[in-house]
């Protein structure tokens, strides 16, 4: 008798907790956006099939037996960024502030690391060697600094005495001044702007858009004066005939040879003399395998996504919330744009990834951390806002 019903206690406890586990999902599910959600994997899902066409090109260049040595190395990124993201997004407000503090701490740990022992290529010190791996520490502290500039702010509204802006103009210098020091102008750029939006969102004043507006103009000055390969990115764009600037024509010739129905998945042909069309470039050959619908597919995949997110964000009661949100989804947009502002010849090369499509471990789970954290900020949570101002 006693084994009978211990048999069924053993046949019960797996039902109850695979119940608990599905109301734990849909849980999530009920109080994410679930918009963004599919949207963000659509992106991903996108990366890899565009993986399969830039990865026979990628590996001829590089002498490469494995033509889809690049798909399965992406493939696995992309599992480990669903991984992150979903991890993130569970997040509770106070613990995704948490979490930024911890990648902030061990991302600027990395970056003071790179000054010495870092891997350099194509003159920049910017990449951590993990055997056939590189890791690019810059690519996890950028949406970290910016949910920690937001919480500095907010904190204005239950402390007036509280001195915000100079923490958190420190707290994004630090990273900005390691940024150049790689150099990492790109970066700089990103982050800066980002950085800008929200505290002008977060109700700047006069006397701190004084600040801020020359301590730009100061450090523009400074990229011309010191910085020589900025310099020529800018002349190269400015005056292409007296340049060389072979890959932005490839990546034009790409777009312009993808006509309105493109070439079909894996048969286009410029792919095979632009180097960076697996990584910098990989919007152009998608637009000569996809055509012009394919690319106006992804660019508004992107434009949902930011402004929806943005939208999002902005409604949530919790300024802390509201402020990071909208910081992080900018953030992803911004980069986003100056990837294609690039391959549409509209501004000059930065060295910078399509988040989520791009190859490269970083930028996928770089943007993983993004949207995770900004995931978990804009969920739907009721009567939080009431607790957080009883807690102040």
């Amino acid at each position: 008798m006693h084994s009978v019903q211990k048999r069924s206690m053993e046949i019960k406890i797996p039902r109850k907790k695979a119940k608990v586990q599905a109301n734990f999902i849909v849980n999530w599910w009920n109080n994410v956006d679930q918009w963004s959600v599919l949207m963000v994997a659509s992106l991903i899902m996108f990366g890899v099939m565009l993986s399969f066409g830039s990865s026979v090109a990628a590996t001829t260049r590089a002498s490469i037996s494995e033509p889809l040595y690049y798909v399965y190395r992406q493939a696995a990124f992309a599992c480990i960024a669903v991984t992150l993201l979903f991890s993130l997004s569970l997040l509770s407000v106070d613990n995704a502030r948490r979490m930024a503090l911890f990648i902030y701490g061990g991302s600027l740990i990395l970056l003071v690391w790179i000054m010495v022992f870092g891997h350099t290529a194509k003159g920049a010190q910017r990449w951590i060697r993990l055997g056939s791996f590189t890791l690019q520490p810059s690519e996890f502290i950028k949406p970290a600094a910016i949910v920690l500039v937001a919480w500095l702010l907010t904190r204005r509204i239950y402390d007036p005495n509280f001195r915000a802006e100079k923490f958190a103009l420190l707290l994004i210098a630090v990273p900005i001044a390691l940024f150049l020091m790689q150099p990492d102008v790109g970066q700089t750029i990103l982050l800066s702007v980002t950085f800008f939006i929200v505290f002008f969102i977060s109700g700047m004043s006069f006397k701190w858009g004084a600040i801020l507006f020359a301590s730009a103009s100061v450090g523009g000055v400074a990229l011309f004066a010191f910085f020589p390969h900025f310099v020529d990115r800018i002349n190269r764009f400015r005056d292409p005939s007296k340049n060389d600037v072979f890959q932005i024509e490839q990546a034009l010739n790409a777009i312009a040879n993808g006509d309105l129905w493109g070439k079909g998945a894996g048969e286009g042909v410029i792919k095979y003399q632009l180097p960076d069309s697996h990584t910098d470039f990989i919007f152009a050959m998608a637009t000569e395998e996809w055509g012009l619908l394919g690319a106006l597919l992804l660019i508004s995949l992107f434009a949902v996504l930011i402004v929806r997110g943005i939208h999002v964000a902005s409604r949530n009661p919790d300024p802390f919330a509201q402020l990071a949100g909208i910081g992080l989804f900018t953030l992803f947009g911004l980069q986003a744009s100056i990837n294609l502002a690039v391959n549409l010849n509209l501004s000059p090369a930065k060295g910078m990834t399509l988040p989520f499509i791009s190859y490269g471990g970083s930028s996928l789970i770089g943007t993983a951390i993004t949207m995770g954290l900004a995931l978990a900020l804009s969920k739907n949570r009721p009567g939080a806002s009431i607790l957080r101002k009883v807690k102040g």
